[in-house]
């Protein structure tokens, strides 16, 4: 599997994690006004369905694309390890940038500190995950090509592809 490939992989499966870990705080009612999607729809002016395709395109493209190049650099960190340092970079990124543009001081300073220790929860969450997709994809792909080879060898003949 390439390198790009596995990265947007295990974006994808960091930012269901990081996905399902904020929709269950905001059903708990923890830190409400934390909430990323409404931000990035309030920056771009736009309804929460764009907020969504941000979040979204964020954390598959930005990271997905990012983790294959730091695993790459350094060789000798684990890829858990060299996730976990770029979702820190995110979060920083997040409390400098996102948060300010939103309209809220720099690590929402003003919600407390719920604020900013919810928000590094999250991202730590989703820089374990990032690495752990990235550790443990090579073992899916192999399995999922050899799955295939099986079950397109008990096809019926008419479903064959025929050379």
């Amino acid at each position: 599997m390439s390198m790009w490939i596995r990265g947007l992989s295990a974006a994808i499966a960091a930012t269901a994690a990081l996905s399902a870990m904020v929709v269950v705080t905001h059903w708990a009612g923890l830190v409400p006004e934390l909430d990323f999607v409404a931000m990035l729809a309030r920056i771009a002016g736009e309804s929460r369905g764009t907020g969504w395709l941000l979040y979204v395109l964020i954390g598959v493209l930005g990271y997905g694309l990012a983790l294959p190049l730091l695993v790459a650099d350094d060789e000798d960190s684990s890829p858990i390890r060299s996730a976990l340092w770029l979702s820190s970079v995110g979060w920083f990124g997040t409390m400098m940038a996102l948060l300010p543009m939103a309209g809220f001081t720099p690590f929402a300073i003003g919600l407390g500190l719920a604020g900013p220790l919810v928000a590094v929860l999250w991202f730590a969450v989703f820089g374990v995950a990032l690495g752990w997709s990235w550790v443990h994809l090579p073992a899916a792909k192999a399995w999922t090509l050899r799955t295939a080879r099986t079950v397109a060898g008990r096809l019926p003949s008419s479903m064959q592809r025929h050379a």
